[in-house]
């Protein structure tokens, strides 16, 4: 698959390559394949072949490639926890996502708002408000990803006040004036939310 000459630059990009563009299951086979040749992975590597496990739903293979985060020590780099806090929630995990999340050593606001999203998708919203609150008393930097996010937990009459306290927040901190913002909002009044 690979030309002579290959090394852990030469195979990440390939492995980044099949991860970004929808070839999930390549990259997988392609970090195998890597593997295999006795070439390591790094900090590069495992978040690409993480992202792949989460678009083709293959936690077992994450885990697998979480254990190469640890025996690598990297355990540590922000960038390989967001893309572990991702898979989990991305393969429905969340209890190994909010783990690791509550356990990251930087606040990553892409990593909390994979955990809201991921609580909303599967039913969790009261969950996903708690995150979001956790995120605006750590001071957190929210972002217009986060408020679209939350906003989705607010889809049913039962979080009035709720839906009221973030839409004035997001008032408050001018999220107004982005369009995912306000596509959130009419998205949430439109359909019975508050």
């Amino acid at each position: 698959m690979m030309p002579d000459g290959k090394n852990h630059v030469t195979w990440t990009t390939m492995v980044t390559g099949y991860s970004q563009n929808g070839y999930g299951f390549k990259a997988i086979e392609c970090f195998r394949d890597m593997r295999a040749e006795g070439v390591e992975s790094n900090q590069y590597t495992l978040p690409s072949v993480l992202t792949a496990c989460s678009s083709v739903s293959v936690l077992s293979f994450g885990e697998q490639v979480h254990g190469c985060v640890i025996r690598g020590g990297l355990e540590a780099n922000a960038y390989v926890q967001s893309a572990l806090v991702s898979m989990y929630v991305k393969c429905r995990d969340l209890n190994s996502g909010r783990r690791l999340l509550l356990n990251m050593s930087v606040d990553d606001v892409v990593s909390w708002n994979s955990m809201i999203v991921g609580c909303v998708r599967q039913g969790f919203e009261d969950e996903a408000l708690s995150f979001f609150k956790q995120m605006h008393a750590r001071e957190m930097k929210i972002d217009d990803f986060t408020y679209p996010s939350v906003l989705n937990c607010f889809t049913s009459n039962n979080g009035y006040e709720n839906a009221k306290s973030v839409h004035c927040l997001i008032i408050k901190t001018g999220f107004e004036a982005y369009k995912l913002v306000n596509n959130a909002l009419v998205d949430m009044y439109a359909n019975g939310g508050a």
